[in-house]
């Protein structure tokens, strides 16, 4: 598969760069508007560990979703505030 090539060869680059990866913290995720391939997942390796699949892959806290519509982050988002909502109804019942 081209992926994996490509995979192996930005690992020779970092390999002569001094620069390391870490497998078990990387994800793959697809982002197409195909409906087919929604719950497509592919077999990626990177220094011989299989990299995890994420539809639903966190960075820099902003939560992204294959669909491409923020639904994910918001939803996220939403049921953290009304956790704290929660929390705030509960203390202001009391002295």
């Amino acid at each position: 598969m081209n992926a994996n090539r490509s995979l192996i060869n930005i690992q020779e680059f970092a390999d002569n760069h001094k620069i390391t990866f870490n497998a078990s913290k990387s994800t793959v995720s697809l982002f197409t508007t195909n409906r087919h391939l929604y719950n497509y997942s592919s077999e990626l390796f990177l220094m011989r560990e299989r990299l995890n699949h994420s539809k639903y892959p966190t960075y820099l806290g902003f939560t992204l979703d294959s669909e491409v519509n923020c639904g994910k982050h918001i939803e996220k988002i939403a049921d953290k505030a009304r956790k704290r909502l929660k929390i705030l109804k509960y203390l202001s019942g009391r002295d």
